[in-house]
């Protein structure tokens, strides 16, 4: 922008600055510090209660762990926002006769500020249309949004909008140059708060880029690290993403609870998180898949953490944050899998239990991150991204003591271990193929064989009916050291596979054959 319209806007800005610092100082003019701003979250933690022993964070949703949400008053910087939004709109109800009448001349050289300032946004290119936007969802096409900014078909809404944008802004900047809006002294910064102002509404006006923070919330395993840690890229389209996981403070799950009511936050310890940069001119669609993209990753990386830790970890939630208050929120996509809404619609739980109060150390945060770098060959062994598929589904449908989860356990062995189509013989090759891949001595083998071959006898019981109440007393004792040992197998024979110990690259049925048939002769 040419620096003489830059200078014009700065110069409005002054103007109405000191017509609201006129109003400010008058006697009986005061900021409404009555209402509440939002649910304030917090962790309690009773004497006695485990704690992470690096962070002494608490460990959500085990003994002496609760979570509280209190009403939280306005801050500072909703008061200045109020004070100034009020002092550019409306006088507030409270406000009697005779302070109306003394505030009217001063209101009136407020009004006509404005209007002078709405002009000069006028006549800066975006601007209107970014204003428009930062103040509900991103649901307009790029050509429908200039249209609605031109037709002002609700000129009172537009006012109100543009009032509170510049309100926000001034608010920000004031509280960055340590103005009290509890307190009636002279404040002498105006002018640079107007100019820090100026630059970011010129800013706002240039965007090119919209900003989202995406947050998948799980209940465990837990990080005892200060930060997130960095687990690797990911390309989306044309840029990539940098996926973390770290700790949810209770700042977090704040941001979560003024989002979303139905999220399960007293069992809420991790966060997956990365951030995603969409071009302003970008279709809605682009926007709303920024929701599947989410729910990639967050299969991506859970799938990753639940082949290190075999313990009942899921996603509680997955939310997508703007990275400011003049970013346009982007509406749930209600199609996608992570949202609690879909329960009676997807059979996938969300309720998942903390089974170990251990948090990731550096060689299973290593193991994580190796894993998410090699995620993307897994289509290169024939069956894998099936048994993935399969893995991810015993865990999600089925509580960890279910025993109709063996049936997608074996279904996953099924994918990986019998992908080259033969069909003779089944529970042997199946049960010996698993032992001679992962088993390097006689007894790991044998224990191997006899745990998968008993799945493979519990998968065609259960799968014909068969119920835990039903079995013989020493059917159940086997059923319990299969539901036990049967994951561990899986997890760690698709780990193997997807760091390349599988038959990377061979599609053919003979080709398969004879690989499997070398393991098999050992």
């Amino acid at each position: 922008m040419p620096i003489d319209e830059r200078n014009s806007l700065k110069t409005l800005l002054i103007n109405l600055t000191r017509e609201i610092e006129a109003l400010w100082s008058l006697t009986g003019y005061r900021v409404d510090t009555y209402g509440w701003r939002r649910n304030e979250v917090r962790t309690d933690v009773e004497t006695g209660a485990t704690v992470l022993p690096k962070t002494k964070r608490a460990v959500r949703g085990t003994y002496g762990v609760s979570l509280t949400t209190q009403q939280k008053g306005k801050d500072d910087k909703d008061l200045t926002s109020e004070m100034l939004s009020s002092a550019m709109l409306d006088p507030p109800a409270w406000v009697s006769d005779s302070e109306r009448e003394r505030q009217k001349e001063i209101r009136e050289r407020i009004e006509r500020r404005l209007r002078e300032l709405f002009d000069e946004f006028a006549r800066i290119r975006n601007l209107n249309e970014r204003i428009f936007e930062s103040k509900g969802y991103k649901h307009y096409e790029t050509h429908e949004l200039a249209q609605h900014v031109i037709d002002e078909k609700d000129p009172r809404y537009q006012k109100i909008s543009k009032a509170l944008f510049i309100a926000e802004i001034l608010a920000e900047e004031l509280m960055l140059s340590g103005f009290d809006p509890n307190v009636k002294i002279f404040f002498d910064d105006w002018d640079r708060v107007s100019e820090r102002a100026t630059k970011r509404i010129l800013s706002l006006a240039a965007r090119e880029f919209n900003s989202y923070d995406v947050f998948i919330f799980l209940n465990a395993p837990t990080i005892d690290e200060d930060l997130p840690i960095p687990l690797g890229k990911v390309r989306a389209e044309d840029t990539e993403v940098e996926v973390s996981i770290g700790y949810a403070s209770d700042a977090l799950l704040e941001r979560l609870n003024a989002s979303t009511r139905d999220a399960q936050l007293s069992r809420i310890n991790t966060a997956i998180s990365f951030r995603s940069d969409i071009h302003v001119n970008a279709p809605v669609e682009s926007y709303l898949q920024v929701y599947v993209l989410g729910s990639r990753i967050a299969e991506r990386v859970v799938d990753c953490v639940r082949l290190i830790r075999n313990e009942d970890i899921g996603v509680l939630a997955l939310e997508v944050f703007p990275t400011d208050g003049f970013t346009p929120a982007i509406r749930k996509t209600y199609e996608q899998q992570y949202q609690p809404e879909l329960a009676l619609s997807i059979p996938r739980r969300f309720l998942f239990e903390i089974q170990s109060l251990t948090p990731l150390d550096h060689e299973e945060v290593r193991q994580v991150q190796l894993l998410f770098s090699s995620y993307s060959d897994v289509d290169q062994v024939k069956g894998l991204r099936v048994a993935l598929r399969r893995f991810r589904s015993s865990c999600e449908r089925y509580d960890p003591f279910d025993p109709e989860r063996l049936l997608d356990i074996a279904f996953a062995f099924e994918a990986v271990f019998l992908n080259d189509g033969e069909n003779k013989e089944l529970s042997y090759r199946l049960s010996s193929r698993v032992a001679r891949f992962l088993g390097d001595t006689v007894e790991k083998r044998m224990e191997m064989f006899d745990t998968v071959r008993t799945l493979y006898d519990f998968r065609s019981k259960i799968a014909h009916g068969e119920t835990l109440e039903k079995m013989k007393k020493g059917d159940a004792e086997k059923l319990k050291v299969v539901l036990d040992q049967a994951p561990k197998i899986l997890t760690e024979s698709l780990r193997a596979m997807i760091f390349g110990k599988g038959p990377k690259g061979i599609k053919s049925p003979d080709g398969l054959r004879n690989w499997w048939k070398r393991i098999e002769l050992g």
